[in-house]
């Protein structure tokens, strides 16, 4: 089976950043970076609120620690 762009990508192989799927994940990570610093202008309240619709289920919970 051959790896996708993406798999070549976070395996730190050599793959094409054109790739369709790759593109699409930068836009999807532009698009959060736009609502999260717009959000810093909100108040705390609404920043947890808003936190809870951006990130993904679990975080940062699941995130592990260092």
């Amino acid at each position: 089976m051959t790896m996708s762009e993406k798999q070549k990508m976070l395996a730190g192989e050599l793959y094409h950043p054109g790739d369709p799927e790759i593109l699409a994940d930068q836009a999807a990570a532009k698009a959060w970076m736009v609502r999260y610093n717009a959000a810093l202008a909100a108040s705390p309240d609404e920043r947890r609120t808003s936190a809870g619709r951006c990130w993904p289920s679990g975080w940062p919970r699941s995130v592990p620690a260092r």
